[in-house]
């Protein structure tokens, strides 16, 4: 049996790069282009790109760190929710959790509909009731 290209060397230093270009993109890109040299000079706080290192540290750093968190932490949940179900193409409504989430949702808006802005809140609850429930 051969392995799959992602689990070689060569694999993953492919998907490294890309991740390295894509987050390279996404410092580079806005509304706001910037070029290498202005990259660096921001990065570096020189004098003349106060405003270029404002947007890097507070605007572009920000949104490119959190997307690589969010993706590293979606990766590790579908990978435990493969592991503990044994199926390969599980999903995240196989356990319920988002119904949880969904029926808490509904209370609320069925029960409290001026407390709409609470939902974030209740529909974690719910899925986190939900996964005690299932784990109980």
């Amino acid at each position: 049996m051969t392995k799959k290209f992602f689990a070689t060397k060569r694999g993953l230093a492919v998907l490294s790069a890309l991740l390295l270009l894509t987050a390279l993109c996404g410092v580079c890109f806005g509304s706001t282009p910037m070029s290498a040299g202005t990259l660096l000079n921001a990065l570096m706080g020189r004098e003349g790109f106060e405003t270029q290192s404002f947007i890097l540290y507070h605007v572009r750093l920000p949104r490119v760190l959190g997307g690589m968190l969010a993706g590293a932490g979606l990766s590790v949940a579908g990978a435990m929710l493969q592991g503990i179900t044994g199926n390969s193409l599980a999903s995240p409504n196989i356990l319920g959790i988002n119904a949880g989430a969904g029926f808490c949702m509904m209370l609320l808006l069925a029960f409290f509909p001026q407390a709409a802005s609470l939902s974030p809140l209740l529909c974690f609850l719910g899925a986190f009731a939900t996964a005690m429930l299932i784990l109980f």
